[in-house]
Formats: structure tokens, sequence, C-alpha cells
């Protein structure tokens, strides 16, 4: 669910009060960052609130929806405060600190079922 308030609604209803597709609106954004290509399903991300614009982007995009770089920051924000209500904001660190957990645990449970199985390792019993 996207936040009524936030970036999403804003991108679109930028855009659409201008009458431009995505594409039309992703080639502003483009020509805005000194003409480095920019992929129009980023646009339809933000658009949807599947993905939140970086701070490298509020620039850019505020040059080209005729905003300003502290309108964009403000939705952003929106945004990001609507998802934490509804549950559904998870921090890129702490996604990094489970995938790095989880594979250390895989890896210490690998290293000691190799070195069960070595070779002159297995007790003789006398």
């Amino acid at each position: 669910m996207m936040c009524p308030n936030g970036i999403g609604a804003l991108l679109r209803s930028v855009r659409e009060d201008a009458g431009r597709a995505r594409e039309q609106q992703a080639r502003l954004v483009e020509k805005a960052q000194g003409g480095r290509w920019f992929d129009p399903e980023n646009l339809k991300r933000w658009e949807t609130e599947r993905r939140l614009p970086v701070a490298i982007w509020h620039e850019p995009i505020a040059t080209a929806c005729g905003l300003t770089a502290g309108d964009v920051r403000r939705a952003v924000a929106t945004s990001r405060e609507y998802r934490r209500h509804q549950g559904r904001e998870r921090t890129d660190v702490n996604g990094r600190r489970f995938i790095g957990a989880a594979a250390a645990a895989a890896a210490a449970g690998i290293s000691a079922l190799l070195a069960s199985r070595r070779p002159g390792k297995a007790s003789t019993g006398v």
C-alpha cells in the first residue's frame, strides 16, 4: 500500500498533471542527472513505492519534476514513516546481519561435518 502523501503519489501526480508517460518523465530525470542513462523501471518502482529513492536521486528528481530537493526529501521521509507504521520497513543493516549470521552458521555446520568425515580422525576404541 502506498502512502497517500508520500513520494509515489507526488511523483505520479506531477507526471500525470504534466501529461507525460513514465518513459518521458524518465528522460527528464536522465537529462537532470547530466544525460546518464536512467531506467524508466526505477521511476515505476518509486511511483509504486516498491522502492524509495535514495539521496543521490533527490536533486535530479526535483529538477525533472519542477520541485525542490526539500519537497522530495519530505515526501520520501513521509513514505518511510508510513512504511514503519505499516510494519513493512526493514533496514538494510538488519537484512545484512541476518544473511551474515545465516552464512556463518551454515559454514560452521559444513566445517564440522567435513571434520567428522576426515579419514584417520575416527576414534579407535581400544
